[in-house]
Parts: C-alpha cells; sequence; structure tokens
C-alpha cells in the first residue's frame, strides 16, 4: 500500500512539473506575442524609431532563444512521461517553436541591410507572423499545461 501511494505521489509530482512547464511555454510565447505585436504596430508608421524597434526585434529574438531552451530542455528530460494524446499535443508545441525560430531567422535575414524604410513591410510582415505563431504556441502549450 505504501508503495502504492509513493508512486502515486511521485506520478502527480510529474504531472505537476510538466504542468509548470507548459505553463512557462505559455506564459513566454504570450511575451512573444505581445513583443512582435508592439513592433507590427511600430512599423505601420513611415516615422518609425528604427533604435527603437530595433532594440525589440533583439529582445524578441532573444525570448524565442529562451523559449528554445525550455522546450529543449523539457523534450530531453521530461517529455518521455507524457500520455498519448500529450506526445501529439507536445509534437505540436516542438514544431511551432521551431517554426518561430525559422520566421525570427528570416526577419534578420531581411533586416541584413539593417531596418529601413524598403525593407519596414517586410520586416512587419514577419513580426506579424512571429505574433501569430507564438499565438498558436500558447493556445497549444495551455491545452497541455490543463
Amino acid at each position: 500500500v505504501v508503495v502504492m501511494f509513493a508512486g502515486l505521489a511521485i506520478a502527480a509530482s510529474t504531472a505537476f512539473a510538466d504542468t509548470q512547464v507548459f505553463q512557462s511555454i505559455a506564459s513566454e510565447a504570450d511575451a512573444i506575442n505581445r513583443e512582435a505585436a508592439k513592433i507590427s504596430r511600430e512599423l505601420k508608421s513611415k516615422r518609425f524609431d528604427a533604435l527603437a524597434a530595433n532594440s525589440r526585434i533583439e529582445q524578441v529574438g532573444k525570448m524565442i532563444t529562451t523559449l528554445r531552451a525550455t522546450v529543449d530542455g523539457f523534450d530531453s528530460n521530461g517529455a518521455a512521461n507524457l500520455t498519448g494524446k500529450q506526445r501529439d499535443d507536445w509534437e505540436k508545441v516542438k514544431l511551432k517553436a521551431q517554426l518561430l525560430s525559422v520566421v525570427y531567422d528570416n526577419k534578420q535575414s531581411a533586416m541584413a541591410d539593417g531596418l529601413n524604410n524598403k525593407n519596414r513591410q517586410s520586416v512587419r510582415a514577419h513580426a506579424e507572423g512571429i505574433a501569430l505563431r507564438a499565438e498558436m504556441l500558447k493556445k497549444t502549450a495551455s491545452q497541455l499545461g490543463s
């Protein structure tokens, strides 16, 4: 009986830790969404502040790096404990996190010559893409955490 309760306690603590990771991923994705949306709004104006926009873009890159580290860390340490449905959803989380990185990297390529009026619309479109993908990631991670 004691072994059974110990097993249940371990399973419950593992599920709680998993939920915390999923909530953390959802929170990080939400922050990326908000920051990318701010970039998009700022770049609507032809009189945008390039320094401020570049700073926000750099911040989004750091946020995506942190998010990827969280995803990769859980993938190598905790994903083995997931149920079948959770594994399917986890694969979606990983894919969406990877897509965020790809879109961000593509935005960096679009800005190879720096942010200016010529590439402002392209960078804005990439920011919107990041915001959209971050929102989708947040929803999927939130489903896992509930």
